[in-house]
């Protein structure tokens, strides 16, 4: 740091000399100007010195800190706490200076820098085609702080050590948030579930609805329960991979058990379709571990069927269709969207406009709703170059994920990798049906809170990551290197 703070000094210095002596090069530099260089660069190399400490501390926690700064724009930008959103986007941004002035370098490339570019200048182009500005703003800095978290995940120097707490602390979140949110949901007491354990669990929780924010007509975790279920499947897609791959014994030990935590939670949760997408997850998985263990899809997919029927308490045949009546709604909606998205196909929406101009079209008693499908609630919000950045991130993940089938099945980093491809496909799953891995939805008194989901953001760094030890990429300015998953 004191090299590079001596070299713009140096240069400051240079430039202050030719200003000085205009005439001619041969003149003599200013002594002046020579004085002031040396003593402002007497001070700074002393300031580096002393803050020398302080910057690696900050480079060390930085996806602690960064994740709770993404956090603090999130909350702030929903309305759920006061702040101002553009205190969390500064301090989210402090490590990458941090790290430039630490390390000569503010981020490594990735495999999804082109993407990000194109959401990011997309979201611009929904801001200036939003009505109201000030909530196209706040949209932008939840798109800001996911991109600032995804960042700061694949550059930091121990991505083995941040993968296993990153795990760790995920799964625990998922168990605790997943299962008050699905016990807590209005939909739960009309329709209790049928498993004694369950039901008793369910019992003992308070039963009155959670407090809401200032302005929010319903609870903040309640509303976003199919989020929360979202949540726990690409977690447990995580976790699986872990516990199936070779790797360290605790290691595979503790995922297994989070595993089945996890699945003990969704099946006490509200979403007829977790089942059958955590089951596409799973294929992928099985898939890869062993061609062998593909002979028990069937067994998964009786696992489904009884899920679908036993959570609602209703024979197989009704059961089917209700889920079918659930896609009708959706095509309804969707043919509404797009009827929506026809009126403005190159620019969408606006960011974040979508419950305000769906007013406008049929059904009109569904205000204040999302697409339930998360493609057309990005088409919506970033217009033409927001589907083409989908287009572009979509063959990048897909090649990723070649490259991780393709690669050696006893390395430590294949579990995780292997996890986060078919975490990656549980998403796009859900996305044909639901919203949540595009948006959050926050229902207010006439109003609404809106923001941009983080969920692509965690799940790409995850895969970046996972992908980058697997290949044995990790080397790079600042980072330990990775060899067959060790690191170095």
């Amino acid at each position: 740091m004191c090299i590079r703070v001596r070299g713009l000094v140096k240069r400051v210095a240079a430039l202050s000399d030719r200003c000085a002596a205009p005439e001619g090069e041969d003149d003599p530099p200013n002594e002046g100007s020579v004085a002031l260089a040396s003593r402002v660069e007497s001070r700074l190399s002393r300031f580096a010195l002393s803050a020398a400490p302080a910057i690696e501390l900050l480079l060390a926690i930085e996806p602690v800190w960064t994740t709770a700064a993404a956090a603090f724009v999130y909350l702030s930008a929903l309305g759920i706490v006061g702040g101002y959103t553009p205190v969390g986007l500064a301090a989210a941004a402090l490590p990458f200076a941090a790290r430039w002035a630490y390390r000569g370098y503010v981020s490594h490339r990735t495999p999804l820098d082109l993407p990000i570019l194109l959401l990011m200048l997309a979201g611009l182009v929904g801001i200036y085609g939003a009505s109201d500005k000030g909530l196209a703003w706040r949209v932008y800095e939840t798109l800001l702080a996911s991109v600032l978290f995804y960042y700061s995940v694949v550059n930091y120097h121990k991505p083995r050590l941040l993968l296993r707490f990153g795990l760790l602390i995920a799964a625990v979140a998922a168990i605790v948030v997943g299962g008050y949110v699905f016990l807590q949901s209005p939909t739960i007491p009309s329709s209790p579930t049928s498993l004694p354990f369950f039901s008793q669990l369910q019992s003992w929780i308070s039963p009155h609805p959670q407090s809401s924010p200032a302005g929010w007509s319903s609870p903040p975790l309640a509303f976003n329960a199919t989020g929360a279920t979202i949540v726990v499947e690409v977690v447990a897609m995580l976790l699986a991979g872990v516990a199936l791959f070779p790797g360290r014994r605790a290691d595979r030990v503790a995922a297994g058990i989070g595993t089945l935590l996890l699945l003990g939670v969704l099946v006490i949760s509200t979403s007829n379709a977790a089942w059958a997408v955590l089951a596409v997850g799973a294929i992928l998985l099985l898939g890869c571990r062993s061609r062998w263990l593909l002979a028990s899809v069937p067994a998964l997919g009786g696992i489904v069927l009884w899920s679908v029927s036993a959570r609602i308490n209703r024979s197989l045949g009704p059961a089917l269709d209700m889920v079918a009546d659930k896609i009708e709604f959706r095509w309804h909606r969707w043919d509404s969207v797009w009827q929506m998205i026809a009126d403005s196909p190159v620019a969408g929406v606006g960011l974040g406009e979508y419950p305000a101009a769906y007013v406008a079209y049929p059904p009109e008693d569904m205000t204040f709703d999302l697409a339930h499908n998360a493609y057309l609630q990005c088409y919506s919000d970033f217009g033409l170059l927001g589907v083409i950045a989908l287009i572009v991130a979509a063959a990048v993940l897909l090649r990723l994920g070649l490259q991780v089938a393709r690669a050696p099945r006893d390395d430590p980093w294949k579990g995780i990798a292997v996890g986060a491809c078919a975490a990656v496909l549980v998403a796009a799953v859900y996305s044909m049906v639901e919203s949540a891995p595009a948006a959050i939805l926050g229902m207010g008194e006439g109003s609404y809170d809106y923001a941009i989901s983080p969920l692509f953001a965690v799940l790409g760094a995850t895969l970046v990551v996972a992908h980058r030890g697997l290949l044995g990429r990790g080397a790079g300015p600042g980072m330990k290197g990775t060899s067959n998953g060790a690191e170095t």
